[in-house]
């Protein structure tokens, strides 16, 4: 399962294998039940008219199973 939800991640994020994570940006998953979710950092380099700058934004995925499969949800039922 945890396999499957960063292979999510990496085609959601557009991360290919030359980008390397260091301690900082590795995908954490969790899994309880029928709910996961994903928590990562993705690193933008940008270049904009000159000024370049590396930003750093976190952002979590949520999922739930329905049916004997994973759906993405916005956020977890409370």
């Amino acid at each position: 399962m945890r396999a499957l939800l960063l292979v999510i991640l990496l085609l959601l994020t557009g991360c290919t294998a030359q980008d390397g994570y260091s301690s900082s940006n590795v995908p954490t998953t969790n899994e309880s039940g029928d709910t996961a979710s994903v928590t990562y950092t993705s690193v933008l380099n940008a270049n904009a008219y000159g000024a370049k700058g590396t930003y750093r934004m976190k952002g979590t995925h949520y999922y739930e199973k329905h049916d004997g499969e994973w759906i993405a949800v916005n956020s977890p039922e409370r």
